[in-house]
């Protein structure tokens, strides 16, 4: 498994241009002079990793540069660059004035809210001596902000900027939280992604009033990545989907979206974030590698959408967001754009999850005639039946997807 694992990230970073050599006396040597298997075998792979800890890129001068952040308290690190009570963000590629090896940032976890960092990153400072520019390195006050595989830097001197995690594969460590979306199908069955709530130790919907009412797993399929949620207490103000045949899906057909994508930088505050809609059309009828339990889709699609509902233009669910491609580099910096590549899982395996816990979800009647739903309606509608899903404490992956990323 630990090979898999190295494996699996030395495909994908090699496709940024690093070199490997064979993971040897790694110890004897500083930081600066280990490769990225190295590293990952030295201080990633044997270790309950917090949240912030791992691979991560950000826009450089030049292009994405690597950086590797890791907790000052591993005796190597506290050594070379300090923080023993925090974490230190180090250079895995040189950058303007900064070389391999080098610390960039040095930050420390808030108590509340805990997904929130502060400390320096350190950046350069112009002014001018005599009319001639000087530059040098200065240290500037910063909040740094996770959300799942995103990591925005904000400071008054700079404005804000992201990093994306690169490794470990999307989920955060054990008490930190995570957001995805949802949709009702009975009065008290929610679906989303597996990969959105897997082994969580707290659940959370969160309904249209901004209330949040506890969930719990009933069932789920890890290979199709679908789980239901149960809630309680809810059933007189939610309004069940209707679901649709995946069958009769067509290429070019237009479908709609709707969920929260990327609540932590859309929304300041998520108990007071609106549901998002978005529309596209289905690009092919098999999803990444031909798979024929996706679809693929050009609905825009970014971090949170995980687990909402693609709709058909009768409002009734054919499949759910799942996966997307990788962003890509614009103006100098790694963004987590927008994009038409993008994946849902087909709707069938849904049904039969709700069939085996005993319910039986409304499917829309075969050979019937049905009328469009206007899309202002539509969105309307969907305020009752669309949830955000907020998870805790929830399973984090050591592996790189070499395939797609998926879109929690």
């Amino acid at each position: 498994m630990r090979n898999r694992i190295i494996l699996s990230i030395v495909i994908v970073l090699s496709c940024l241009g690093f070199n490997f050599q064979s993971v040897s006396e790694a110890s004897e040597v500083e930081f600066k002079d280990l490769t990225i298997n190295q590293i990952i075998n030295q201080y990633y792979s044997e270790r309950d990793l917090d949240g912030v800890e791992g691979l991560w890129i950000y826009g450089g001068e030049k292009g994405p540069v690597l950086i590797a952040v890791l907790s000052g308290a591993i005796p190597e690190i506290e050594n070379q660059y300090g923080n023993k009570s925090g974490f230190v963000g180090i250079m895995l590629q040189p950058d303007s004035s900064w070389g391999k090896g080098q610390k960039r940032f040095s930050i420390n976890k808030v108590l509340t809210p805990h997904e929130k960092y502060k400390g320096a990153w350190q950046g350069t400072y112009q002014f001018y001596v005599y009319g001639i520019p000087v530059k040098t390195k200065k240290n500037f006050n910063s909040v740094f902000t996770l959300n799942n595989d995103s990591l925005t830097v904000e400071s008054e001197a700079f404005g804000t900027f992201p990093l994306r995690r690169m490794f470990p594969a999307r989920n955060p460590a054990p008490g930190n939280a995570g957001t995805g979306s949802g949709f009702f199908v009975s009065p008290n069955l929610v679906v989303t992604n597996h990969h959105v709530v897997d082994s969580a130790k707290k659940v959370e919907i969160r309904t249209k009033d901004g209330k949040w009412a506890p969930a719990s797993v009933v069932i789920f399929d890890a290979d199709y990545d679908i789980a239901i949620l149960e809630v309680s207490g809810l059933e007189n103000s939610v309004r069940p989907l209707t679901i649709g045949d995946t069958g009769s899906a067509k290429v070019g057909q237009r479908v709609y979206s709707f969920g929260f994508p990327d609540p932590g930088n859309l929304s300041g505050d998520i108990s007071a974030m609106q549901l998002r809609m978005n529309e596209g059309i289905i690009t092919s009828l098999q999803g990444y590698k031909g798979s024929e339990k996706e679809l693929q889709v050009s609905i825009p699609t970014t971090g949170g959408n995980s687990g909402g509902p693609v709709v058909n233009a009768f409002g009734e669910p054919i499949a759910i967001i799942t996966s997307k491609l990788l962003g890509h580099v614009t103006e100098g910096f790694l963004v987590d754009v927008p994009q038409n590549i993008n994946f849902a899982r087909r709707i069938e395996r849904v049904v039969e999850l709700v069939q085996e816990v005993g319910r039986s979800p409304e499917l829309s009647p075969a050979n019937q005639q049905k009328n469009e739903v206007k899309t202002e309606i539509m969105a309307d509608q969907m305020q009752d039946s669309v949830v955000l899903v907020r998870s805790e404490g929830y399973k984090r992956s050591k592996t790189v997807s070499t395939q797609s990323n998926q879109a929690k």
